[in-house]
């Protein structure tokens, strides 16, 4: 997809969200490039670039981890209780965790490479 496409696509999902047919989307894009590189090495470089925890490599198995509902670390063990409770309380912030879910598992059986796919629906937050 070429900077111009991707342009129209985000200006399509706009008008989507202001005509009430979503209310949110997720945009990206894939890129793709055949390399003799070792695909552990590239996935290790990925890391230093973005240390996300929500990134794994596990060979024949995808593990996605959606992350929703974003908040400080507390200062302390305690502060940190404190605000994991207030974030499973608000309604919204579970509500976009279980869409982001969702879309991530739909993309998923939408795949022909994959053989089998075990959903493991967990509670927000577990």
């Amino acid at each position: 997809m070429t900077s111009d496409e991707y342009k129209s696509v985000v200006l399509q999902a706009k008008e989507h969200i202001l005509a009430g047919d979503i209310f949110q989307i997720v945009l990206s894009q894939c890129f793709e490039r055949r390399t003799f590189a070792d695909p552990f090495e590239i996935y290790r470089a990925l890391r230093v670039v973005n240390p996300s925890p929500y990134m794994t490599y596990l060979q024949n198995t995808v593990v996605n981890q959606p992350l929703a509902g974003t908040v400080r670390r507390g200062r302390t063990p305690d502060e940190d209780t404190q605000l994991e409770k207030m974030l499973l309380g608000d309604e919204k912030q579970c509500a976009e965790h279980i869409m982001l879910v969702d879309v991530s598992y739909f993309f998923l059986l939408q795949q022909q490479s994959i053989d089998n796919l075990e959903p493991l629906w967990l509670p927000f937050g577990s």
